[in-house]
């Protein structure tokens, strides 16, 4: 069984996720943002005006929705950055160095540099997704040759012995095509009858990185680029989100730029298990079906971690109270209200009133038949919201979660604004409030 990814110009919802995601970040020079940061920046070298930023990157999003070829996006683009004035040779000031020197803006050869580029990497990271979510069946990756008039020699090497590894070898991490500027290589995603006939064996080695020194002039720093990748593309843009992700949900990114937090807080609920999972199509085929599926929406304070006795401060959404709390009509823009009274709210621990000598459904796991909550307030917009959330291990009563007991939320809403000031007042009184808001 094979899945030949294509790069095409019917954008899938990820690629489009992936690139509308992205924050913009002004720049003079391509090395100025290393590939780490292309993840969820939008940048374009010289483009130092957010409106000639804004504009070309409007220009991009139309191009992937739509499927718009490349003479047509040059043909519309063109005059709009005339008139701003981002077109031709022009001298300008280097803001890393102060001096003035000759650029080139806008041209048909920069255009096509950029809207490849673009689209390519976001494709990369939308069907990087799809590869992740479909490894169970089709484990495998084999490298496809490029169908570009002047291949690079290494890139032909991977094609034609082929290199056919498992989705997850660290290989991909840097070598998931496109591995430079235009390159046009891709993927094919297969099982494991299809990889030993490809001819990999369970002792098949990825290539050598074959690291090279290469000096970023306009840092003074030295990076390792593996051989065959272009300076600057090293990078597997839809594995980078995924680990950035993951190591902000372990809490290592607390304190982590705004710009950075807010694409991961988004791409907490667009991914599609938590598109799913908040319009009830999990919870419709019942509770068992349900109970194996969790997203994760948000991670809170220390304090909370500590008084719940959890793992780390991830906080999950299982599908029964995901559809129970919106019926399927809460907005994706709602849900990140949640996000950011998780991580900013002022956090009130209602301790359990459970009998102590009566274990309950919680098992050994709490020793009382009722866990603690722990309600969490937040002003959005001149609005309060309140989160609750506890440590539980089951859905619905019954079902095991999968994952084990974890902090779930078991309800979110607006509140009054008066009424919750009472409430985070009177849990101060009483040393009930374990964290004031936005500490």
């Amino acid at each position: 069984m094979t899945d030949r990814i294509r790069y095409s110009r019917n954008a899938a919802p990820e690629v489009l996720d992936y690139f509308r995601h992205k924050s913009m970040v002004p720049s003079f020079d391509w090395r100025d943002v290393w590939p780490q940061e292309h993840a969820h920046a939008f940048t374009i070298a010289k483009a130092t005006q957010i409106e000639v930023l804004d504009t070309i990157r409007a220009a991009i999003d139309k191009a992937i929705e739509r499927g718009i070829p490349f003479e047509q996006f040059r043909k519309e683009l063109t005059p709009q950055l005339q008139s701003l004035g981002w077109w031709g040779k022009q001298l300008v000031v280097d803001p890393l160095t102060g001096e003035t020197v000759e650029a080139q803006l806008g041209s048909p050869r920069r255009l096509k540099v950029i809207y490849d580029a673009n689209i390519r990497t976001a494709n990369a990271a939308g069907l990087w997704q799809r590869v992740w979510r479909t490894r169970d069946t089709l484990p495998f990756l084999v490298y496809i040759r490029t169908v570009s008039k002047e291949p690079r020699e290494l890139h032909l090497d991977w094609a034609e012995a082929p290199v056919v590894l498992l989705v997850e070898d660290p290989w991909w991490e840097t070598h998931f095509p496109p591995n430079g500027w235009q390159c046009k290589c891709s993927v094919l995603q297969i099982d494991e009858e299809a990889a030993r006939a490809y001819g990999w064996t369970p002792e098949t080695k990825a290539p050598p990185l074959d690291e090279q020194p290469w000096l970023n002039a306009r840092t003074g720093e030295t990076m390792m680029v593996p051989a065959g990748i272009d300076p600057g593309w090293a990078n597997n843009p839809g594995f980078t989100r995924q680990r950035l992700l993951e190591e902000y949900l372990a809490g290592r990114m607390t304190d982590a730029d705004p710009t950075l937090k807010s694409v991961i807080e988004k791409d907490l609920t667009s991914n599609w298990l938590f598109k799913k999972m908040t319009q009830g199509e999990f919870y419709k085929f019942g509770e068992a079906m349900g109970s194996q599926f969790a997203s994760p929406i948000g991670v809170v304070s220390e304090a909370i971690q500590k008084a719940a006795g959890a793992k780390n401060g991830v906080v999950w959404l299982t599908p029964d109270k995901a559809f129970s709390i919106g019926k399927g009509e809460l907005s994706i823009e709602e849900w990140r209200k949640a996000t950011t009274t998780l991580d900013q709210g002022a956090v009130v621990r209602a301790p359990s009133s459970g009998d102590k000598a009566n274990p309950g459904r919680f098992g050994s796991l709490f020793p009382q038949a009722k866990p603690d909550y722990f309600e969490v307030y937040k002003k959005v917009s001149g609005q309060y919201y309140k989160v609750s959330i506890t440590m539980r291990d089951r859905t619905l009563e019954t079902e095991i979660i999968k994952g084990g007991a974890r902090l779930t939320i078991e309800a979110f809403a607006p509140v009054k604004n008066k009424v919750a000031e009472l409430e985070i007042a009177a849990a101060r009184a009483a040393g009930l409030l374990i964290k004031e808001e936005g500490r």
